[in-house]
């Protein structure tokens, strides 16, 4: 851990911009979809781009947690194996959020084709982020 006086590793530095401005992003987006009830229109897709944006930031969540592990070895396969980790574990949580939590759905009654897609759409981002860190080691 850094010191207070002293400034962040560039590890967490290198990852805190991305991550803040991606999370900042998802927000705005998720703010116009409900002001615009752009989420009625199950053909525009407007929930599947605010998955894979999700799967997305879940995947740089979880490479950072593996590259500023101490002593982590960071290979290729691990790191798209802890990308796809995150993309999957944090969706599925935030899922099962919206059956337990009816106020987290967007429109009308449960659906487990759309649970499904949500899913993909998550697990897209994290390997997207899997192979944009994999290159970049």
């Amino acid at each position: 851990m850094p010191k207070l006086n002293q400034p962040a590793p560039l590890t967490y530095r290198a990852f805190f911009t991305p991550m803040l401005l991606l999370f900042a992003l998802i927000v705005a987006l998720e703010w116009l979809g409900t002001f615009f009830d752009l989420f009625q229109y199950h053909s525009l897709g407007y929930d599947k781009i605010l998955h894979f944006l999700g799967g997305l930031l879940c995947g740089m969540f979880g490479v950072f947690l593996l590259k500023t592990g101490y002593g982590a070895r960071v290979t290729n396969i691990s790191m798209l194996l802890v990308t796809l980790m995150a993309a999957f574990s944090i969706g599925m949580l935030w899922e099962i959020l919206q059956i337990i939590i009816p106020a987290m759905r967007n429109v009308g009654e449960y659906n487990w084709y759309d649970t499904i897609g949500d899913m993909i759409f998550d697990m897209m981002g994290g390997v997207g982020v899997g192979l944009i860190y994999r290159t970049q080691q």
